[in-house]
């Protein structure tokens, strides 16, 4: 039960070719073009674009673990957090497989950390999100109500 919103920057590679085709074959994808914008205005297009009681930000160089967004959404109903992250890994695309293959089978568990601070939100729209990047990063819709990038 969710949606997907791609949102194709002004790319030049085949990129749009691929979010078509993806569009093509499930109805839960979104696909909004602009011309070259810069990221933060792509996350706004995605905000504005998105329906879900959830949004979870992830570029084009990320990777996540399938079970992710449903990891998150349980933690975060079960806590009554309003916002989730997770550690991440480094890869480079020479050593592609090898970190896909070394970050799914890696069963280490990270501490558990809360935090309760009213400028969370204004720091992680500023670049200064406590997990590190706003990459794997999820969120209730309403603590973003219309805070923007």
């Amino acid at each position: 039960n969710f949606e997907i919103v791609l949102i194709d920057d002004g790319s030049i590679d085949k990129s749009l070719d691929v979010c078509r085709a993806l569009c093509s074959c499930d109805p839960r994808i979104k696909l909004f073009t602009s011309e070259h914008l810069g990221v933060s205005e792509a996350r706004n297009i995605g905000l504005e674009a998105a329906e879900g009681e959830f949004i979870f930000f992830l570029d084009s160089d990320d990777i996540i673990h399938p079970c992710l967004f449903e990891a998150f959404v349980n933690e975060m109903e079960r806590t009554g957090a309003a916002m989730a992250g997770t550690a991440c890994r480094p890869c480079s695309n020479k050593r592609w497989d090898y970190g896909r293959k070394k970050f799914i089978e890696d069963d280490s568990k990270y501490e558990t950390v809360y935090h309760n601070h009213p400028e969370t939100l204004t720091l992680t729209f500023e670049g200064k999100i406590p997990f590190g990047m706003i990459g794997g990063t999820m969120m209730q819709r309403d603590l973003i109500g219309d805070t923007r990038f």
